[in-house]
């Protein structure tokens, strides 16, 4: 794997695919675990920088690129982050004290044995829409995180509990305030140990196929919808018996196509 920075947009004769590469890709979502325990060798931050290089490929509208990673590799900020973590359940009031020294004792062994920590985070908007869309944005950006890391044979885990979410930790890292967390993301390679049993439902389980019919008489693809009753008033003035002034009234205005459901008016997305 070889990504360099400057890299242009992959190489579009490639896009129509073929079987081997959804086998390939297939293979690397399938394989993708959630990893805790990782073996002690370090991962080189070539390896890191082209995991991330490659994780920006996310699908972005507006290209915002709103993604922000803030890598830690080195002991010293592990050893704060693990403090950080055990200080949190040790302040728990919630635990019994010795739950919360075991659960802070377990926490900080965790981070200290991760090669490699990524905070992600993005960049919030006062938009609505545009705060929601860069933050979906950058999910899928950890999705891809995460697969490139299987690809690598490298193990991950996208962790967004409280080391994570707590104003220790963006202090500590220099985290903007205008930036959401989105996950602590561990890396490294695995561990031996036993073959992870996880699984999922089949998709067709939660799949509902939708024939949508017309919505306010017009089509999706933005041609008018077929007269469902030829009684009724239309643009061009045929009345049926017994339809009342606002019927005709309104069924003689022009219908405007709701927002999104022509194609000249269907955002593109990159």
């Amino acid at each position: 794997m070889a990504v360099g920075s400057g890299d242009a947009r992959p190489d579009q004769t490639r896009r129509n695919g073929s079987s081997d590469d959804l086998e390939a890709v297939g293979h690397v979502i399938r394989g993708r675990r959630s990893v805790r325990a990782f073996a002690r060798r370090p991962v080189a931050r070539t390896t890191v920088l082209e995991l991330l290089e490659l994780a920006v490929w996310a699908p972005n509208h507006h290209l915002t690129e709103p993604w922000r990673f803030y890598v830690v590799d080195g002991s010293t900020t592990r050893t704060r982050l693990a403090n950080i973590g055990a200080a949190l359940f040790r302040g728990d009031r919630t635990l019994t004290p010795a739950d919360a020294e075991r659960r802070a004792v377990e926490l900080a062994q965790v981070i200290l044995s991760v090669p490699t920590l990524v905070l992600v985070t993005c960049v919030r908007d006062r938009d609505r829409e545009i705060d929601l869309e860069n933050y979906a944005a950058t999910c899928c950006a950890v999705q891809n995180l995460l697969l490139a890391a299987t690809a690598a044979g490298l193990g991950s885990f996208w962790n967004t509990g409280r080391v994570a979410q707590a104003e220790a930790t963006r202090e500590l890292l220099g985290v903007g305030t205008r930036e959401r967390v989105v996950g602590l993301i561990y890396l490294g390679y695995p561990a031996p140990a036993v073959a992870s049993r996880a699984s999922r439902r089949p998709a067709s389980e939660h799949t509902r196929w939708v024939d949508a019919p017309a919505v306010g008489g017009i089509a999706v693809v933005g041609r008018p919808a077929p007269e469902a009753d030829a009684g009724r008033t239309t643009n061009a003035g045929r009345t049926a018996a017994g339809v009342g002034e606002g019927d005709k009234q309104r069924d003689s205005e022009p219908t405007a196509a709701p927002q999104g459901l022509t194609i000249g008016s269907l955002r593109r997305r990159s």
